[in-house]
């Protein structure tokens, strides 16, 4: 990372997509800030939730992973799940993020604490203070939590906007500041519900960043979740982030993709890993950092 101060860079998100955006930023970024969703209810950290009344650690983790400077036995073994006995299916990561939140009584502590074991090259910080879950608003009904959400698609179910569980819905005042000092501002790529705008739609995130000075960027998928979208419809996935209150300045999207695109704003660019099916954080980097300079 950078030694200087500049450019200030925050990343909304979740899983391995917000993940590899923090990766790409340890190259070029000065400060490096993660803003994630911690609404998951499968998994690991669905049982975690369940069992202690905590935020889902699982993509906090995974981002703590992505910024981890140190390659001591702690950061090598976060990723590492038990594949036997009653913790089957945990990784390390969460059990640690877990036990110091019951320990310390507050989840950030437990993500500063561990964030300062790894060496992470930047902050984390949950996209809200206190756990929630997902509404998902459909023609037939609303659909409660991450997985239902996810599981939607399955049954062809078209899911048009997401909104929460709670109406005392508050983000971390450390990440609203960080957002306001942003001089870049990146969403995605990332399940679009599930991830990206439900990271977004907080409305402390959202209102954050629309009084920031700082260029909002969007990576695109390479290819959409939802029934009855083309799956190279950028524009679909766009207009979702606009319609839950956030403008995209610019939209970064893989050049395999194959679309009429007119809008100066649009760069195609080289975006993905060699097996075609994520994003490769070194092309990522350099693209990100070609937009600031």
């Amino acid at each position: 990372m950078k030694n200087d101060s500049t450019p200030k860079v925050v990343a909304l998100g979740g899983g391995h997509g917000l993940a590899t955006v923090l990766r790409s930023l340890k190259s070029y970024a000065g400060t490096i800030t993660g803003i994630v969703s911690v609404a998951d209810n499968g998994g690991s950290s669905g049982l975690l939730r369940d069992q202690y009344q905590i935020s889902a650690p699982g993509d906090i983790r995974r981002c703590i992973s992505a910024l981890a400077n140190d390659q001591g036995v702690l950061t090598q073994n976060l990723e590492k799940r038990f594949t036997s006995g009653d913790l089957t299916g945990h990784p390390i990561g969460n059990l640690i993020l877990a036990s110091l939140t019951l320990a310390t009584g507050d989840f950030q502590s437990a993500i500063d604490e561990l964030c300062r074991l790894t060496k992470a090259a930047g902050e984390i910080y949950p996209a809200t203070v206190n756990p929630v879950s997902l509404i998902g608003t459909t023609a037939t009904g609303p659909i409660i939590g991450q997985v239902a959400i996810e599981d939607s698609a399955k049954d062809n179910i078209l899911v048009s906007s997401i909104s929460f569980d709670s109406k005392s819905l508050f983000a971390p005042a450390k990440a609203l500041q960080r957002i306001a000092e942003a001089d870049q501002i990146i969403f995605g790529p990332g399940s679009m519900f599930t991830s990206v705008i439900a990271a977004i739609a907080v409305p402390d995130i959202t209102q954050a960043i629309n009084a920031s000075n700082g260029q909002n960027i969007y990576v695109a998928n390479i290819k959409n979740d939802a029934p009855g979208i083309e799956e190279d419809d950028i524009g679909y996935q766009v207009e979702l982030i606009n319609s839950h209150g956030v403008k995209i300045d610019k939209v970064i999207y893989p050049a395999e993709i194959s679309i009429q695109n007119d809008n100066s704003d649009w760069l195609k660019a080289d975006l993905l890993a060699a097996n075609g099916l994520r994003h490769d954080s070194n092309k990522l980097a350099k693209v990100l950092e070609s937009i600031l300079s």
